[in-house]
């Protein structure tokens, strides 16, 4: 996180009804760096996927999630 806030995509706060609680929010730069990796990995995916029909796109899908799930 330090090193995210340094870059100032991560602002802290302190929690208004909590001393102990330190609140974390994403910077309207982060919101924008986020929005153009969207951009980039619906990009990447929309070319991978080409050719497959969305039957077996959805069931890639379920199963690269699964993986990911034994892999925990």
């Amino acid at each position: 996180m330090k090193a995210m806030e340094a870059r100032g995509w991560v602002t802290r706060t302190p929690d208004p009804t909590h001393g102990r609680i330190v609140m974390l929010g994403l910077t309207d730069e982060a919101l924008a760096l986020l929005a153009l990796c969207d951009e980039a990995v619906s990009r990447l995916e929309q070319e991978m996927l080409q050719g497959i029909d969305a039957a077996h796109a959805a069931l890639l899908h379920d199963l690269l999630l699964q993986c990911g799930r034994n892999l925990r």
